[in-house]
């Protein structure tokens, strides 16, 4: 858990299927968390006009031109503790993607950051990338796969879905400008979702992004 004055220390790059939109769970998933604990965590997009991200969380999404990302670790240093970009891709055209990411990669080395790059598990890319594959190449870039566990809010994978989740459809949370924290105040899927996000997670995926290294 991070306290006090924000530093940034990790870049997340969340790799979906453009099309592949409940892939963007775990970095909405990992700002409610850090909201939750007190952390500091930005969302953004690499989308013109924050795409899908913006939609959902509102005007708070800022958004990062592929264009600018030398100087991004300056221009952020004391904005956050964590950066949780969305990175929407084109899954029959990756390479295309390629200069993206790597320009992240190379933005990070430079500025002695931690950058987590992953796609989430069972999503479009971890699919076509093959189901026996924990990590695929973008360019110079590995991509890993996230467990759907720790992010699968309307426990989609589920064996044993909570009746409350189980009357809501699976796009529920996709409401314009509705953060995940704001859920909480739905009279049936609040108390699961209070519960999911709890305030101090035991997951270890969570806590390896949002803590200091």
């Amino acid at each position: 858990m991070n306290k006090g004055k924000p530093q940034l220390h990790t870049i997340v790059l969340n790799v979906r299927a453009d099309a592949d939109v409940y892939s963007a769970m775990p970095i909405r998933v990992l700002k409610a968390v850090a909201d939750t604990e007190g952390s500091s965590a930005v969302l953004a997009s690499i989308e013109a006009k924050g795409g899908y991200l913006r939609y959902v969380e509102g005007s708070d999404v800022r958004i990062i031109s592929p264009t600018l990302i030398a100087g991004l670790a300056g221009r952020v240093a004391n904005l956050c503790d964590v950066l949780l970009v969305d990175v929407p891709v084109d899954p029959d055209n990756l390479a295309a993607s390629a200069p993206t990411l790597e320009a992240f990669q190379t933005e990070a080395k430079i500025s002695g950051l931690r950058l987590r790059v992953f796609t989430m598990e069972k999503g479009a890319l971890e699919r076509g990338a093959g189901s026996h594959h924990s990590s695929f190449l973008i360019g110079r870039v590995f991509v890993y796969t996230i467990g759907a566990f720790d992010f699968d809010v309307m426990q989609l994978r589920s064996e044993h879905r909570f009746p409350c989740v189980m009357r809501r459809p699976d796009d529920f949370l996709d409401q314009p400008g509705r953060p995940i924290l704001t859920y909480r105040d739905d009279d049936e899927i609040g108390s699961w979702l209070q519960t999911f996000i709890d305030p101090d997670p035991t997951s270890r995926t969570i806590r390896s992004i949002l803590d200091r290294p």
